[in-house]
């Protein structure tokens, strides 16, 4: 990526700040035990952040009346909006008697402001509100006898404008059902193949709304209005287990994980049986591309496809190390979506951002980015729960009947123990493999059966029951 500037002018002074796009982190932690981000949230719209060293240094008031004694203005060449973030203020005087000092950031492009005392800045977590425009005033004022002050500015973060994701003159994204993929508010996620079966978005997507993931979502209204599952497809993210980063394209992940469902139980793997497996080499270009996410349609588009899932491919542009370029459409409300390998159906990359009108291609954060791998090596919350099995005894990436064999020599029945090397027959993480288990290893099935046992058993349901009907009577185990 390019360096961009951001500029300080202080007191006539001016100072350049850059910003590597693969070096900066916007957001990356865990959520705290409120619920809530480590760091402010952002909205669901692309925003990067950059890297200040604003510093005005120890100031005192030498008037006898009050005095600005420090300003600066921040500025970053075409931003659509700017948020501050301060370090280390400190702002002298008595708010009791009315001699505080304050500080005032006002936007150079519609004169809105906002003042900030020492109380208001820290409910604010030393971050300004959101100013239009790429350019704010930040200006000091003291009271005479308010002592010593000072305003350091450590970063800012930017409001990108929007950018083009369609990659044609129409939108060939059509209607699909994949089970694996998820809807968010504003955003798209995916099932994965970690232990628990936890899920991967774009790290700008976190914010304090992301708290509900969907499945099974049905068509919109006919003015585009959203319609949501039935309450047993929708489930509670566990705000703990969320890591996250939102550093810009390249760098723009999120790794969390969802309570079972509260009327059936079940997780989003149990309930929708298949995950994406996770592929860390990259294709070469010009190869397939597929993304599957519940981004935004417009006119003339349906609008009962509006933030219902949908599918499109086209060809892999290009590989950088932190960045898959693509020309494959998708649209706000696409970011998370998975980006698939079209030939092995593998997942390649997390959908971030759009640019075919100028970058080119729209853009994904590569799966071995780094501060995802190390999140995934340490799950949080739910993620770090028992593991669910997924019936891949031999984890060869499919449910047949080599696995089925090894199912049936695990079944311990409801009072028993889950053995070593049985693991993945333990769909409900409950310590034991039994008929509930076997619910889930039947759902989902992708070998073949009937040809493996006798030529009349060709319902796939009535082979496999047949089969653990008999790997019962074998064993002797009460598993109901």
């Amino acid at each position: 990526m390019g360096r961009r500037e951001a500029r300080s002018r202080s007191n006539g002074l001016v100072g350049v700040g850059c910003l590597c796009a693969s070096s900066v982190v916007l957001v990356a932690g865990v959520m705290n035990g409120q619920g809530r981000p480590a760091a402010p949230a952002l909205p669901v719209v692309e925003s990067h952040e950059i890297e200040l060293d604003v510093d005005s240094g120890w100031v005192t008031a030498a008037s006898d009346t009050i005095e600005m004694v420090y300003s600066t203005v921040v500025e970053i060449p075409g931003a659509v909006w700017l948020r501050l973030i301060f370090e280390d203020v400190i702002l002298g005087g008595d708010l009791d008697a009315g001699t505080g000092s304050y500080l005032l950031v006002t936007s150079e492009l519609d004169g809105a402001d906002q003042r900030f005392d020492a109380v208001s800045l820290a409910q604010w977590g030393d971050t300004s509100a959101f100013f239009n425009g790429d350019a704010v005033s930040v200006e000091l004022y003291v009271h005479p006898g308010g002592g010593v002050n000072r305003v350091t500015i450590g970063g800012v973060v930017v409001g990108d404008p929007p950018q083009e994701s369609l990659c044609g003159d129409t939108d060939d994204r059509t209607p699909v059902d994949d089970p694996r993929v998820g809807r968010t508010p504003g955003c798209s996620g995916f099932l994965i193949d970690d232990a628990f079966h936890c899920a991967l978005t774009a790290g700008h997507c976190v914010s304090n709304e992301m708290n509900v993931m969907e499945f099974n979502v049905p068509l919109s209204d006919p003015d585009g209005g959203l319609n949501h599952p039935d309450p047993d497809d929708q489930y509670a993210i566990d705000l703990g287990s969320i890591q996250f980063t939102g550093g810009g394209a390249g760098n723009d992940w999120a790794y969390y994980g969802c309570f079972p469902n509260s009327n059936t139980n079940l997780t989003p793997f149990q309930a929708q049986n298949g995950f994406f497996k996770l592929r860390l080499d990259q294709p070469a270009p010009d190869d397939a591309i597929r993304i599957t996410g519940f981004g935004r349609t417009d006119p003339p588009s349906a609008p009962e496809l509006n933030r219902t899932l949908k599918t499109t491919f086209g060809p892999l542009l290009n590989v950088s190390e932190s960045t898959l370029f693509y020309e494959v459409d998708t649209r706000p409300g696409d970011s998370g979506a998975v980006v698939i390998d079209d030939a092995s159906g593998e997942a390649l990359a997390i959908h971030t951002h759009g640019g075919c009108d100028f970058v080119p291609g729209n853009r994904g954060t590569r799966l071995d980015n780094a501060g995802l791998q190390a999140a995934l090596a340490s799950p949080q919350g739910v993620c770090s729960s028992t593991p669910a099995g997924d019936g891949d005894f031999d984890n060869d990436g499919d449910v047949d009947l080599l696995d089925y064999s090894e199912f049936q020599e695990c079944l311990t029945g409801p009072t028993g123990s889950t053995a070593a090397g049985c693991g993945p027959g333990d769909f409900d993480a409950d310590g034991n493999i039994d008929l509930l288990d076997y619910r889930f290893l039947s759902g989902g099935f992708t070998g073949d059966c009937g040809t493996m046992i006798t030529s009349d058993l060709e319902d796939v349901d009535a082979c496999l029951g047949e089969m653990v009907v008999l790997a019962i009577a074998a064993t002797g185990i009460d598993v109901t």
